[in-house]
């Protein structure tokens, strides 16, 4: 049970946890980014680019649940210093870099520790707030990566700038991802005078029994089919090719669009919080069919539409992407931490998100590039993106069978 403590300092150690994922999830961007700058200093092709950009996905599905399970084995604040620390020295030193080889390998070794950031991330907010706050947290914690993001963004920018701009930005992230996690670390200790941070003991038998229920399962089939994070990869191409938009005009759009996904994860997460409040049991998952319904709805109007104009296509685009967020910031992870005891969270969230997630995105990616050289974008978009939603639908409503079990159970009221 939690007891009480000052707002401030949890919403405090959101926005420190919220800076530090966006900071390790900007981490490909810094060199993909400033690959021309590297270009020119190690002579290099775009094969090497193709190899940075592939990092972070496979460290995502492997490292990233190794930190899940160990932060529940050996407590979430002591992963945190670990990985950050090694994440960040490892940064630090590849910006010292004095061949690709020196480079590749520290950059490797920074993001196989920075990707424990999404597991951990996800199980502090669960455990910093109550159940009838976590959408609210959870939605915080999506609509301030977005801004960070933004903010890493222009960072990465400017850098490319100066001579040597890609040097001066690996020293600049990491001392920066080492200063978070310091600061978020001390933000924790002073919580935990209030709330118990750390959890009963993680046991692999007791995991064993959780990932084998069906509420488990579903969860995670909905975490494999939740391919909407594509539409921002794909969604320039097929504007300028399929839709008659220029460069532009697809950039700007998207950039429109980050902006409303940031709004609707602050609305999300408040929905969410006010359909529990009104249904205990099953509010949360009344919201999540609700969303699936209407985030299919306008993902087929964006890629089978019934027009052909610039205006309509920004409507439909800024439509979805204001719904995307709701679904996981009011849904998904509010409900995992009602129903999944907090010694086991990291792990779960690590299995459901970061291997079978991050696998199921690089599965779904390679095949919309793959097949679109032999059918049109929009269909490869439609059955990559629109489908796996439908079918999400059908796996919402098997879960208020056993999902609202789960909740009337005494036993699961974290």
């Amino acid at each position: 049970m939690h007891t009480s403590n000052p707002a401030s300092a949890k919403w405090l150690a959101i926005v420190l946890v919220s800076a530090l994922y966006s900071l390790a999830f900007s981490q490909i961007g810094v060199l993909t980014t400033l690959f021309p700058l590297l270009k020119e200093d190690f002579e290099l092709s775009n094969q090497q680019l193709g190899t940075f950009s592939s990092i972070y996905l496979l460290a995502r599905a492997t490292f990233g649940t190794i930190w899940g399970f160990s932060a529940d084995k050996f407590g979430q604040k002591r992963i945190l210093l670990v990985t950050f620390l090694a994440s960040s020295s490892a940064m630090v030193t590849a910006g010292l870099s004095q061949n690709y080889s020196q480079l590749i390998t520290l950059y490797a070794v920074s993001v196989l520790f920075a990707v424990a950031a999404e597991p951990l991330t996800f199980t502090l907010s669960s455990t910093l707030f109550d159940p009838k706050d976590r959408g609210k947290a959870f939605g915080a914690v999506r609509a301030l990566r977005g801004l960070a993001g933004g903010v890493l963004v222009a960072a990465i920018g400017w850098f490319g700038g100066l001579s040597d701009g890609w040097r001066f930005a690996l020293l600049s992230f990491g001392a920066l991802e080492a200063i978070l996690a310091i600061s978020l670390a001390i933000r924790l200790g002073s919580i935990e005078q209030h709330i118990k941070l750390e959890s009963a003991p993680f046991k692999w038998g007791e995991f064993g029994r959780l990932a084998v229920t069906p509420h488990f399962i579903l969860f995670t089939l909905i975490h494999i089919f939740a391919t909407g994070m594509l539409i921002p990869v794909f969604l320039p191409t097929f504007l300028v090719e399929e839709r008659g938009h220029s460069i532009q005009s697809a950039a700007v759009l998207i950039g429109v669009m980050k902006i409303f996904m940031i709004a609707g994860s602050l609305a999300g997460g408040f929905l969410g919080d006010r359909m529990e409040e009104r249904w205990p049991m099953a509010g949360r998952l009344y919201l999540m069919i609700a969303y699936s319904i209407a985030f299919s709805l306008f993902t087929a109007m964006q890629f089978f539409p019934i027009w052909s104009n610039i205006y309509a296509d920004w409507a439909v685009a800024i439509a979805s992407s204001a719904i995307f967020p709701v679904g996981f910031a009011g849904c998904i992870l509010p409900m995992l931490a009602n129903v999944i005891a907090p010694q086991l969270r990291s792990a779960s969230f690590a299995i459901m998100s970061s291997l079978c997630q991050g696998l199921s995105l690089a599965g779904f990616s390679t095949l919309i590039g793959t097949l679109s050289d032999h059918y049109d974008l929009g269909t490869m978009l439609f059955g990559s993106i629109t489908i796996p939603y439908l079918l999400n639908i059908l796996i919402c409503l098997a879960l208020l069978r056993f999902y609202v079990a789960e909740m009337r159970d005494p036993s699961h009221n974290y």
